[in-house]
């Protein structure tokens, strides 16, 4: 038994230690933490960069818009489709830039 506990706690440590670095956010891009934390999830999923929650998916977006095109849309300055977005962002200037970078970013393979 004293063994044991030794070799468990070395082995929590290390699976603890080693969730930590698989959850730094600076790995991801900030645009993607701020889609998450806007509840940008509510409606939609960006299932290549994991995110599936929402019905419609984002992944490949940035194919038919651009960060300025997707900034007037969630601000409510632009429609798609003749329709506004849903809800305008409630985000800063520069949360809305990173945001919109972001998705602009998500293009399918053959088209980037």
């Amino acid at each position: 038994m004293k063994k044991v506990f030794p070799i468990a706690a070395l082995v929590f440590a290390a699976a603890i230690i080693s969730f930590a670095f698989k959850m730094n956010p600076q790995d991801e891009p900030a645009g993607k933490q701020i889609f998450i934390d806007s509840k940008c999830t509510t409606c939609h999923s960006v299932q290549s960069a994991g995110i599936v929650k929402g019905k419609k998916d984002l992944s490949e977006i940035g194919n038919t818009l651009t960060a300025e095109q997707l900034t007037n849309y969630l601000t409510k300055k632009e429609k798609i489709n003749d329709k506004l977005h849903m809800v305008a962002f409630k985000g800063d200037e520069k949360q809305l830039a990173q945001l919109t970078e972001w998705l602009a970013s998500l293009k399918s393979e053959q088209k980037q």
